[in-house]
């Protein structure tokens, strides 16, 4: 899983629920992480898609939004 690795968290301790500004709590985490999303999926995500997030389950929302289209 790309936040795992990213984070350097188990994947078992990220949920749906899990809060985002524990993975990305600045704006150069959030830079990083788009990046990473932009590259693993091959899709437009701009730092400012993540700002707004507050959990895992609504990243996992704007990507496979993003693949749908």
């Amino acid at each position: 899983m790309l936040l795992s690795d990213y984070a350097k968290v188990p994947r078992e301790k990220i949920s749906v629920h899990s809060r985002m500004q524990d993975f990305a709590e600045d704006s150069l985490a959030i830079t990083e992480l788009s990046f990473k999303l932009r590259k693993a999926f091959e899709v437009p995500i701009a730092d400012e898609d993540l700002d707004p997030l507050e959990t895992v389950g609504e990243l996992i929302e704007l990507v496979d939004t993003r693949l749908a289209s």
